[in-house]
């Protein structure tokens, strides 16, 4: 079943010129099945697909591939992130990587390398929706409804991410009949030249997936685009995240390249009160390594003033230098490892503990315990209340192939880096830095306990 279409439109009330407030209708796309706008292409193609062959973006193709009976190899751009192949593969898609930024008349362009692959395969088809003779008119009629149906009789401006073109160009034709008066807005980012020459040499230099292209589209006229805002990879990325943390929308960067470049044409064009419509073509799930990873948005210089001192706070200043110690956690009980499973559950039950650690004979912290684990084996007949606790604890890494990486957590731990810890566990060890003796337990509990001590939670 196809989850496609009557995507929602969602007011964004942002800081506009002179202390007045911009609304802006986000057409959220990111809601379509595999969270693309590329969706709508990829329905209007699967009835032809079969007898006619033509090509549509590889994740949506890709999610239909399986009931539909084909097999699809996807030619990308080393520019392509690794969240949205590890999505393709997921899905069995074939992936073949090519240069970016190449002359599409290239040899080693995607599309030269997606026609030799063809070659030498029986009954392949090529699909690839920048040819305009493969373009379809009207696949995006039905996003152009649903505007329409929002916006009632009144639209002044559309804006819209560009790669293709198929996008800006059909949108703008079909609204157009509907509101003559219409400003169509190109999104691009910085070092785009989509509406230049056709077989221009392109270096792509930025990081913003879905909007700019490796050669000039054929889809746009002169006539169809009023305006192109060119936006920096930072102020993508950077109104993706203020996006997603200040109205819980969950735009990828190109929708924040789109509300960015929204914002800019209203001040540009002084527009007060105009009807405006973005469209947010995907979404921030599929930027998990990127967009919504804050040491990666540092690394890559990706964040703004107000992003910057976000992420700062969260990592620094929240938590003003203090340290594990600074918790002032109660030490550790703990359980040996030949100490019967009973004795384990007994202890847990009386103090009221999820979980434990678990010793040898000269106190050293070898793994600790689970209270459902333990509580799940003996009411499952799989283990005895007699037996040693040791058989059925979580072993650390040792080298021999057991499986949990012990992370050394100390007094002296930063709580910025014990947060990030908390990321992927639900509780943390506390040990001496030779791992010796376990001194504490600490949960989250503890740390958000702690900062609501101090009026930072």
């Amino acid at each position: 079943m196809s989850f496609v279409g009557n995507t929602p439109s969602v007011v964004l009330r942002l800081p506009g010129t002179q202390e007045q407030t911009l609304e802006v209708a986000a057409k959220l796309e990111y809601r379509n099945a595999t969270g693309s706008i590329k969706d709508r292409v990829a329905d209007w193609y699967i009835g032809d697909l079969k007898a006619k062959g033509h090509l549509v973006p590889a994740i949506a193709l890709a999610a239909r591939s399986h009931s539909e009976g084909f097999n699809v190899i996807a030619v990308v751009p080393e520019s392509t992130s690794f969240d949205r192949i590890r999505l393709l593969k997921a899905q069995g898609v074939e992936i073949v990587r090519t240069p970016a930024g190449v002359r599409s008349t290239s040899d080693e362009s995607r599309h030269a390398v997606a026609r030799r692959i063809a070659s030498g395969l029986a009954k392949a088809i090529v699909i690839d929706e920048s040819t305009e003779s493969l373009w379809p008119a009207d696949c995006y009629a039905s996003l152009a409804s649903e505007i329409v149906q929002d916006s009632g009789d009144h639209l002044d401006v559309l804006v819209v991410g560009v790669e293709s073109g198929g996008a800006i160009a059909g949108l703008g034709s079909h609204l157009r009949k509907r509101y003559p008066a219409l400003k169509v807005v190109g999104v691009l980012p910085n070092g785009a030249n989509i509406h230049g020459e056709t077989d221009a040499p392109l270096r792509r230099e930025w990081k913003v997936e879905d909007i700019g292209a490796d050669s000039s589209t054929t889809h746009i006229g002169a006539a169809e685009v009023d305006a192109w805002i060119h936006v920096s990879d930072r102020d993508a990325y950077s109104t993706a995240r203020h996006l997603i943390r200040d109205f819980g929308a969950l735009p990828g960067p190109s929708g924040g390249a789109a509300i960015f470049a929204a914002r800019a044409y209203a001040q540009q064009a002084g527009l007060a009160s105009a009807r405006i419509v973005a469209v947010i073509n995907d979404s921030a799930t599929a930027y998990q390594s990127t967009l919504l990873n804050d040491d990666w948005l540092l690394d890559q210089d990706l964040a703004d003033a107000d992003l910057l001192r976000d992420i700062q706070h969260d990592l620094l200043e929240k938590y003003r230098g203090a340290s594990v110690e600074d918790l002032q956690l109660p030490a550790a009980v703990t359980v040996r490892g030949s100490s019967s499973v009973a004795d384990a559950l007994d202890i847990m039950i009386e103090r009221e503990f999820s979980q434990l650690p678990v010793i040898d004979t000269h106190r050293k912290m070898i793994g600790f315990v689970y209270d459902a684990d333990l509580r799940a084996s003996v009411d499952g007949n799989r283990a005895t209340a007699g037996e040693p606790v040791e058989r059925y604890m979580h072993r650390f890494h040792t080298g021999r192939g057991e499986r949990r990486l012990y992370q050394v957590i100390t007094p002296d731990t930063s709580l910025a880096e014990l947060a990030r810890f908390f990321e992927k566990h639900s509780a943390a060890f506390v040990t001496d830095a030779d791992r010796r003796w376990c001194l504490a337990v600490v949960t989250k509990h503890d740390l958000i306990r702690f900062m609501t001590s101090r009026r930072q939670f």
